[in-house]
């Protein structure tokens, strides 16, 4: 439910100007994602396996891997940009 809520406020803050570019669900997702996976809270309990990580920050089990990658992209440390 709160990534489904999180998607929701994504599209509200674009929607109603708050934020810039379209509405799409890749975008969403991603920003779904920083919300409620924030970096340096994953990073710190990476170790523990997609289920246990999913039930930790209340996400869908298969954004978990997504959010690993995004962390392992050269700007490691760093939320990626949204654009």
């Amino acid at each position: 439910m709160r990534f489904a809520y999180a998607l929701a406020l994504r599209a509200f803050e674009v929607s109603t100007g708050l934020e810039e570019g379209p509405v799409d669900q890749g975008r969403a997702e991603r920003f779904a994602r920083m919300l409620l996976m924030p970096g340096e809270e994953f990073v710190a309990v990476a170790g523990e396996s997609d289920a246990e990580l999913a039930e930790r920050f209340g996400v869908p089990i298969e954004q978990v891997p997504l959010r690993r990658a995004e962390l392992r992209s050269p700007a490691h440390g760093l939320e990626p940009p949204l654009d």
